[in-house]
């Protein structure tokens, strides 16, 4: 089955993340999946061949531009990506994105 795909912001440590929610056909509630990027400069069009793979599994995929990059706001540090900052940041960012899911009554 194709899955929906929603676009989506939510706020992370005040910067706005711009992602898009993958929801397989039906009505739910779905379990989900928050994709977290490695070190490059990751858009949410990353995360497609696995959203499109999960959905068609009934999981729901939320991926996201990655800080200033694509709709997100806020800085990129790519030259400090094995900073402890830099990291706990960049999980912030899942986290919070675990969340926002939390938030809908279409996600289990």
């Amino acid at each position: 089955m194709p899955a929906r795909s929603q676009d989506v912001k939510y706020e992370s440590n005040g910067v706005d993340i711009a992602g898009t929610l993958w929801l397989p056909e039906g009505k739910g509630p779905f379990p989900a999946i928050v994709m977290g990027h490695g070190s490059g400069r990751s858009t949410r069009t990353s995360g497609r061949y696995a959203a499109d793979h999960f959905s068609r599994k009934g999981i729901a995929f939320l991926t996201y531009d990655k800080r200033v990059v694509g709709e997100s706001g806020g800085v990129y540090v790519g030259h400090e990506n094995g900073s402890e900052k830099n990291l706990k940041l960049l999980a912030s960012n899942v986290a919070v994105g675990v969340l926002f899911l939390r938030t809908r009554n279409d996600i289990v």
